[in-house]
């Protein structure tokens, strides 16, 4: 996630409960410590915003079916 995260020319976040990690940051994205099943919320700003948004939460969906 963190390769897809660094393609895109904005800031992109992932929050699980009340913690929020850069999904460019493997460090911050283990601190969520998300298992399958758990949901999970993917936001960006910047000029690439909603591809980012959209690519990596497909790669989430991808990884992580229901």
């Amino acid at each position: 996630m963190t390769q897809k995260a660094a393609a895109f020319n904005c800031a992109v976040t992932v929050t699980k409960g009340s913690t929020t990690a850069d999904a460019k940051a493997m460090i911050q994205l283990l601190t969520l410590a998300a298992a399958c099943g758990d949901e999970v919320t993917v936001a960006a700003e910047g000029p690439d915003a909603r591809q980012a948004v959209d690519e990596i939460a497909a790669l989430i969906a991808m990884n992580m079916p229901e």
